[in-house]
């Protein structure tokens, strides 16, 4: 009976050893996994940190960092685990082994087996995390000197940056600065350009107009000349074919005043029309000697001067009688110029200051000599 119940117990043992096991051989299958996954990531790390040291980049440094935290969970994940395995550390006074000094079955025997394999692999994952962990830990450590120096540089970076944007601000307004001054030089040298332009149009417009006057001067002076010539020509002309010469005579009773030009209306020659009857004056046309007479023959009581006056000035007197149907004359020779005036005029007249003339013998005549 005693036999029986030893039996069934080394049964039961064997079942839950071997259920053990097979628990402790998937668990010792997975920590290989994660053991080569965290070298794997270690040897990843250091490569890294390898490319690191080349490049000296900020964000791979971040990188690494965040890379390391990942190796570290992983550790971390691997370490409960083998805590799972601890827990299959049989004591060889658990109350699961027999008591009885007999305990010779093959379940006794397999039960030591497992218990030794499970020690030594205890022992050789916690040498390799240990392992794992020093180097995890030189990663750390040269990870956080890396993240370090790249913060460091960072901001070093962020101050060289925000000094760059001051300078380009700067320049900035030194460039739009230096824009409006180059755009009111630009200005003031367009304003120049239109002035030198109006100057030179000017000074054109100036060399231009003393040449036209100059012209006009050399001109007129051509058509003074030719004026000239003309005037001889016509005076030359003038003196072959005809020359200037009248003969007028007052009408029969003619009243005349003492200072006035005397009246004589009737023409009777008139060669270039020479002698003007409405003002009773002779305008020599042409220079030259000319030759002037005057016959005066009063109707009424009285004495009576007469001048031939010429451009205002008397030049030849003669006077009638003191009495009634008396004639008196006079005459004179004249050197005229173009456009000179040749007339009678009453000097004076006694005693009542006026007196009639008329009569086919009170007349007014003159002719140029040469």
């Amino acid at each position: 009976m005693q036999s029986q119940q030893r039996q069934g117990q080394g049964t039961t043992v064997q079942l839950i050893l071997e259920k053990k096991l097979d628990e402790i051989q998937k668990q010792y299958i997975h920590l290989l996994e994660i053991i080569k996954a965290v070298n794997g990531c270690i040897s990843k790390a250091e490569m890294r940190l390898m490319n690191l040291e080349v490049t000296s980049s900020t964000m791979e440094t971040v990188r690494l960092a965040t890379y390391v935290d990942l190796i570290q969970e992983n550790l971390s994940i691997s370490k409960k685990s083998l805590e799972t395995l601890t827990k299959f550390n049989f004591d060889e006074n658990t109350s699961e082994q027999p008591a009885n000094e007999d305990f010779n079955s093959p379940s006794t025997t397999g039960f030591d087996i497992l218990y030794a394999q499970l020690l030594e692999l205890k022992e050789n994952m916690t040498k390799r995390f240990e392992t794992v962990e020093d180097h995890l830990s030189l990663l750390d450590q040269s990870t956080d000197s890396r993240l370090q120096n790249a913060e460091a540089k960072q901001l070093l970076i962020v101050q060289i940056q925000l000094r760059n944007d001051e300078e380009c601000n700067r320049l900035a307004a030194q460039q739009k600065s230096f824009g409006d001054d180059l755009n009111k030089v630009k200005k003031k040298i367009d304003s120049l350009q239109k002035l030198r332009d109006a100057l030179n149009q000017t000074h054109k417009n100036i060399s231009s107009r003393a040449e036209i006057a100059e012209n006009i001067t050399e001109m007129k002076k051509k058509m003074e000349d030719f004026k000239q010539m003309v005037l001889i020509l016509q005076q030359d002309q003038l003196k072959e074919n005809v020359m200037s010469a009248f003969v007028a005579e007052a009408t029969s009773k003619t009243i005349v005043t003492s200072g006035n030009i005397i009246h004589f209306s009737i023409v009777n020659f008139n060669k270039r029309n020479c002698y003007d009857h409405k003002t009773s004056k002779f305008k020599a046309q042409i220079p030259g000697l000319y030759y002037f007479s005057v016959s005066i023959n009063t109707n009424t009581m009285g004495l009576l001067t007469v001048a031939i006056s010429h451009m205002g000035n008397q030049v030849a007197l003669c006077a009638t009688p003191d009495g009634q149907d008396f004639q008196t004359s006079t005459s004179v020779l004249l050197e005229l110029s173009a456009g000179d005036e040749v007339w009678v005029e009453a000097d004076s007249i006694t005693p009542k200051n006026k007196m009639e003339i008329g009569g086919g013998v009170s007349n007014f005549l003159g002719f140029q000599i040469r």
